[in-house]
């Protein structure tokens, strides 16, 4: 007998959100390119409203990534674009559902970036929350490096440099949800994995 997952993506696109279908029930949701600047349409969001079965409670997710070149001054006004549009679609989930917002992914932007940290800046000043600043318990770990993973002659993929940056964030937007846990993941398995590390967030609901 063919085993079934209890995970679900909303959207198998590129900016997909997860969830457990045995725990969750998806009320509304889409996938939006972001406009101006992109490469394969990749830069885009994807938002979810669902709703818990235990209580019905709703709440928002959003999986996204900004642009991430950093050659021309175009380049750094998209990324400022790109958080103007994310702020939109917020507030039209939030107008029409009433639910709290909790937004993840990769902003190429932040601390220590080589693409700076407006647009971060610019999220703050529009009401996002970030989490690692939020929750009761958090870390200061960097999320991100400029090499890959790479494979020796084994076979085998060795870690190389560690993070030094960080490009990858959650926040919070609209109605306030308490953040219990911000961390992230630096072990040998997830820094072979990836040049960016998982990020973890926990939050009572």
């Amino acid at each position: 007998k063919k085993a079934t997952s209890p995970i679900y993506a909303v959207c198998k696109k590129i900016t997909p959100v997860f969830y457990k279908k045995d725990a969750w029930t998806e009320v509304d949701g889409d996938h939006v390119i972001y406009d101006g600047r992109n490469d394969g349409n990749s830069k885009s969001l994807t938002w979810a409203v669902l709703e818990r079965k235990s209580d019905n409670k709703r709440v928002c997710v959003v999986s996204t990534h900004f642009w991430f070149k950093a050659v021309e001054p175009e380049d750094f006004e998209q990324r400022l674009e790109n958080v103007r549009q994310l702020k939109s679609v917020c507030d039209e989930v939030i107008a029409k559902y009433n639910v709290p917002v909790i937004i993840a992914g990769d902003f190429n932007n932040g601390v220590k970036a080589h693409t700076g940290d407006e647009p971060y800046k610019l999220m703050l000043s529009l009401g996002f929350s970030d989490v690692r600043h939020a929750a009761k318990q958090s870390t200061d770990s960097y999320t991100c490096r400029d090499e890959y993973p790479q494979m020796n002659d084994d076979g085998v993929y060795t870690i190389g440099s560690k993070p030094t940056f960080i490009l990858d964030f959650v926040f919070t937007y609209g109605i306030h949800l308490e953040s219990t846990k911000f961390d992230v993941i630096t072990t040998e398995r997830a820094l072979i994995s990836s040049d960016h590390s998982p990020v973890i967030s926990e939050f009572i609901y």
